[in-house]
Parts: structure tokens; C-alpha cells; sequence
């Protein structure tokens, strides 16, 4: 799925993720696992390239619901998810609900990493973006 992916081949990409979750489904009972969060993550990532923005956001939203529930609000890979809806949302000209992910995101990002930290600044990078799709450039 991975080589496939990279190789941008989103169709072949997503059936072996799809795949991948029932097999992770299977092994670890209907209960959440990381590595499930973790693959509907990639899942959303891959349905966006393909261009079917509200399946991405159902994969991602699915994989933020079990992120918070094994690793907690303030986990990083919580934000990490936080971004990529963030980012479709900004894209799909949701401005005010991106803008409230984004800074949920900010906030872990700050507390887990250190304010002056690579991550942080992409966040802020981020939040910028969402400015700018929105023609405000002086605030981005």
C-alpha cells in the first residue's frame, strides 16, 4: 500500500488500506488500536488525493476519535490529525471550524514540543494558510 501511494497510485493505494483495516479489524477484534487509527489516517490522506473530500474526512475524523480515546487529548499524533481535517476544511472554505482545529492543534503542539519547536512553527505555518485562503493577508 505504501509503494503505492508513493508511486501516487490512489485507487490501488486505498483498496489495500481498506484491506489492511480488516485484517487489523480481525487480529485486534473490533476494539481500537493504534495501528488502526494509524492506517484510517493514511486512508483520509489517500481519499483526498482522489479527490472524495467528505470519505477523507470521515477517516480522518474516525481516526481522531480513537487517537483521543488511546492516546489522549494532548498526544501529538492527535494534533497530527487535527492538521489534515484542518486542511481539508480550509480547503472546502470552512474557515471558522479549520481555524478552532488548528488552534486545538497549536495548543498540544506548544505543551508537547516547546514553543520555539519545528512543530509548532508548522502549525503556525498552517494557521497562516487558512488566513490566506481566506484573503487575509495581513493576518497571515
Amino acid at each position: 500500500g505504501e509503494i503505492c501511494r508513493q508511486m501516487q497510485n490512489w485507487d490501488e493505494a486505498a483498496e489495500i488500506y481498506v484491506e489492511y483495516i480488516g485484517i487489523l479489524r480481525r487480529k485486534h477484534g473490533i476494539n481500537d488500536h493504534v495501528d488502526t487509527s494509524n492506517v484510517l489516517q493514511t486512508l483520509g490522506l489517500i481519499e483526498y488525493q482522489r479527490g472524495n473530500s467528505p470519505l477523507a474526512l470521515e477517516y480522518l475524523e474516525d481516526s481522531l476519535s480513537m487517537r483521543r480515546r488511546l492516546l489522549g487529548n494532548d498526544h501529538v499524533d492527535v494534533s497530527t490529525t487535527l492538521l489534515n481535517i484542518a486542511d481539508i476544511l480550509s480547503r472546502r472554505r470552512n474557515f471558522t471550524a479549520a481555524s478552532e482545529l488548528l488552534s486545538e492543534a497549536l495548543k498540544i503542539r506548544e505543551s508537547a514540543c516547546g514553543r520555539n519547536s519545528r512543530e509548532v512553527a508548522f502549525v503556525i505555518y498552517n494557521i497562516g494558510l487558512n488566513h490566506s485562503y481566506q484573503s487575509r493577508h495581513e493576518a497571515a
